[in-house]
């Protein structure tokens, strides 16, 4: 039997209310984590997107109307104009774990283990 999804809205802001899903609870999160880093670089999300040649408009419904974290490719532009590690913006948006990193780091380290080619400039 499927699970059924619940669903509720969660204030983030005052003025903004967003549909959450409790099998979901990175992504309210994880826009929570992005408001926090613009707000250290005394950016809005709206320039972030801006800089990141994203319509705002796409940007803006990835992190407050979507069940699910902007991709990856969004997350690698948003790294770079926040200058935060892509990995870091990985975990935080839960694409990947600190145990994924672990065991990369265990295989890449062993002896005989094939050999681990970095992502294109395209990934």
């Amino acid at each position: 039997m499927d699970a059924v999804r619940k669903r509720h809205y969660t204030e983030i802001t005052p003025m903004q209310t967003t549909l959450v899903f409790d099998d979901q609870p990175n992504v309210r999160a994880f826009a929570v984590y992005l408001r926090e880093q613009c707000q250290e670089r005394q950016i809005s999300l709206h320039q972030l997107a801006i800089r990141c040649g994203l319509n705002e408009i796409y940007f803006y419904q990835a992190l407050n109307k979507n069940k699910d974290n902007p991709p990856p490719w969004v997350l690698r532009r948003v790294s770079q104009h926040l200058d935060i590690p892509y990995v870091e913006i990985l975990l935080a948006a839960g694409y990947i774990e600190e145990e994924d990193i672990r065991q990369w780091t265990a295989h890449v380290h062993t002896p005989g283990a094939a050999p681990v080619h970095p992502p294109s400039a395209h990934s």
